[in-house]
């Protein structure tokens, strides 16, 4: 160290006289003594001189704050002071999160100590993943806090992913929102309500809707690994997809009761339907959710989605892209394992009867033709039948059938039956129809079916469609008679079940043999079909059932009253039905909005054929 003090002082030496009779040799020695503490301070500059002065430092802070460590530079702050860079710059000075699970519990219990007020929302279902276990996955998750940070962090302009995350974090049985999220996304999710999830009283109703009442026609998950995972098993199954969730609840809000609705908020079912559909949708826009697959299923389920007959994306629209979806994993489904295998093909007739229906009750084409659609047909094979864990039955919201292996095949069955009609239905449309573009007509829009003009019908394959028609009614098994739903331990939600399935297939005859003036038996085939409709209708509104009826019941309703009114309006006891379908059709449009527009058309052609008392 010695030459050091040497080197600077031949350097440095002063070019003026000495005073006080100094010497040389005593400025060398005062250098010696005080180059040790500060070199370059402790000498003088000269203009030429090449060695800059350096900065005098204070102590050097343990954790950077926020902006410091942003901007890579070393930060002065001492205790709760603010640093000094960020006091220079005017803004706040945050101290940065220590790294490890310590460090963050520390956090925690200095929000705690500090006196953090934590809210949490009206029925908000907000928790951290930390501290849920299979015990509480049921409860409301409001006891817990809302936020592991202050408040005031989350206005600084250094927030990132993680510490929204942090903040808003989901009950346990859900899987994290991806970290490409920035935080912009999280806050928009959380001020637009998709991070709160409904109380447990609620949520438990919709787990029944959806069970009864949608699953049973779109039997695209795994329901008993999905009621696992929401009952506190999601450790040996994994999590649920937020996406998926929000279109699993959407989905059981045309079904839900009505007191369910109430509590959670709302004035009308549909106000609600609205609200859980934007908020599916948001997750889906956002790209929340990576998995193509999970993609697909919460797509399909928005495919129950309609607003108004002039919206852009109705539910045809979300089907086209569930359909989209699964095209591109097509090239690997090969690669599933056998129970994926068995879903695979589920999701695959679901989106086949899907676009069926829909083609049917919004006249638009259809996605899957027949030729290019190779999907072997639906066993009772491809069927998860089980009883369900002993753990999840004793829930309330628990339908019973779950616990019965024997009512599930039997919903199986009725499933992969409509799966066979809906392949009739798609010969009807060949058949009766012809598809119009807009310029052909002279009116903008969409392509849509209309019917064929009397001459360019062919009769053969008309009678050819009616044989098939009844030689799929001939195979179903005698339990699936609509008159064996009579029975009083039935439970409602197949005897719903079993009745669309009947209802869908009066109204494909009542679409085949429509308008057919030209032959003597199609107009009593097609006012046959339409008073089997009001049969059936009737049977569902005296057990207060008909509310519980699938959207496409909805056009059904409406045929057979089209029908009644071109072929049967003479007869008192036809106009009683008609008033009787026109009161069920009042009752759907408390839950969908289609029924109002159905109800609207209807009374439009009766008044237009004359028609009293309606």
């Amino acid at each position: 160290m010695s030459g050091i003090p040497n080197m600077l002082s031949m350097s440095h030496q002063p070019t003026g006289p000495i005073k006080d009779g100094s010497s040389s040799s005593s400025v060398e020695n005062r250098v010696n003594c005080e180059a040790p503490a500060e070199v370059n301070s402790a000498l003088p500059t000269s203009p030429g001189s090449t060695i800059k002065p350096r900065r005098k430092y204070g102590p050097r802070t343990s954790r950077a704050c926020v902006a410091c460590h942003a901007r890579r530079k070393r930060c002065r702050r001492t205790g709760e002071e603010q640093c000094d860079n960020c006091k220079n710059n005017g803004i706040e000075s945050i101290r940065s999160l220590a790294h490890g699970v310590n460090a963050l519990f520390e956090s925690v219990t200095q929000d705690v100590i500090a006196g953090q007020t934590l809210e949490t929302p009206e029925n908000e279902s907000i928790t951290s993943e930390s501290s849920c276990t299979s015990e509480s996955a049921d409860s409301n998750h409001t006891a817990l806090p809302t936020s592991l940070l202050k408040p005031s962090r989350t206005k600084s302009p250094f927030v990132t992913p993680l510490d929204c995350r942090l903040k808003y974090t989901l009950p346990c049985f859900l899987r994290s929102l991806p970290s490409t999220l920035s935080p912009e996304d999280f806050e928009y999710l959380a001020l637009k309500g998709v991070l709160r999830i409904p109380s447990g009283s609620i949520r438990g109703s919709l787990l029944q809707a959806y069970i009864e009442y949608v699953h049973p026609n779109m039997p695209i998950l795994n329901l008993h690994e999905f009621i696992s995972i929401t009952h506190g098993l999601y450790r040996n199954y994994g999590r649920i997809s937020l996406l998926l969730y929000r279109a699993i609840m959407f989905s059981a809000t045309f079904f839900v009761d009505i007191e369910y609705v109430y509590e959670a908020g709302y004035s009308t079912r549909m106000a609600m339907s609205k609200d859980f559909f934007d908020k599916t949708r948001l997750l889906y826009d956002l790209d929340c959710e990576p998995d193509q697959l999970i993609q697909a299923q919460a797509l399909l389920l928005m495919s129950h989605w309609y607003e108004s007959p002039n919206s852009q994306k109705d539910g045809w629209h979300w089907l086209g892209l569930a359909i989209a979806t699964l095209e591109g994993l097509a090239a690997t489904a090969k690669t599933y394992e056998y129970t994926n295998q068995r879903q695979w093909k589920r999701l695959w007739w679901s989106c086949y009867v899907q676009d069926r229906l829909l083609s049917l009750t919004s006249r638009r084409p259809t996605r899957l033709n027949n030729i290019s659609f190779h999907v072997d047909l639906l066993l009772e094979s491809d069927f998860e039948i089980m009883r369900l864990d002993g753990a999840c039955i004793i829930s309330s919201e628990i339908p019973t059938f779950m616990a019965n292996p024997e009512m599930q095949r039997q919903s199986a069955s009725i499933f992969i039956s409509l799966a066979e009609l809906c392949t009739c239905l798609d010969d009807i449309l060949q058949t009766r129809y012809s598809l119009v573009t807009p310029m052909e007509n002279g009116a903008q829009g969409a392509t849509m079916f209309y019917p064929k003009q009397p001459c360019h019908i062919d009769y053969a394959e008309v009678e050819a469609v009616n044989d098939e028609l009844m030689s799929w009614a001939i195979s179903l098994p005698s339990g699936f008679c609509w008159m064996s739903a009579q029975f009083p331990t039935e439970s409602p939600s197949m005897t719903v079940q079993k009745m669309f399935l009947h209802i869908l297939f009066y109204t494909a005859l009542a679409f085949l043999h429509r308008g057919t003036s030209g032959q003597t038996q199609a107009p009593s085939k097609a006012y046959d079909a339409t008073t089997q409709i009001f049969t059936i209708v009737q049977h569902l509104h005296q057990q207060h059932l008909e509310k519980l009826l699938p959207s496409s019941a909805v056009t059904c309703i409406l045929t057979a009253s089209m029908v009644y009114l071109a072929e049967g309006s003479g007869q008192f006891q036809a106009t009683d039905a008609f008033q009787m379908n026109e009161h069920v059709l009042a009752e759907l449009s408390k839950v969908y909005t289609v029924a109002d527009h159905a109800i609207t058309i209807s009374k439009a052609a009766a008044i237009r054929l004359g028609v009293k008392n309606i």
